[in-house]
């Protein structure tokens, strides 16, 4: 079972380095290969959806563009919920929360 932290406990920052870049994300923590894989196949679902949305938007004559663009919100809305709850981020303390 996963550790809860408290609201507002610090969570430590992730480091990723690619190349000559090293990039740190607060509130993110290192992840197992598992979760990575499950994301990754969570993003070629979206990939495939958001291509199925592409192919109905070159042909807007037939289809309501604003429904269109509305799931095309959800869908995106949708995937980031389902892989934040797979890495599982947390809160982070921020410089004017520092106890004197």
């Amino acid at each position: 079972m996963a550790k809860k932290t408290k609201k507002g406990a610090k969570a430590k920052a992730i480091e990723t380095t690619v190349g000559d870049v090293i990039e740190t994300t607060y509130g993110y923590t290192p992840q197992s290969q598992n979760a990575v894989d499950i994301v990754n196949e969570h993003k070629q679902v979206e990939e495939r959806l958001l291509r199925r949305l592409d192919a109905l938007y070159s042909a807007a004559e037939f289809y309501d563009r604003r429904f269109l663009s509305i799931a095309q919100t959800h869908f995106e809305q949708g995937f980031m919920a389902l892989n934040r709850a797979v890495f599982k981020p947390k809160r982070i303390m921020l410089p004017e929360d520092k106890k004197d």
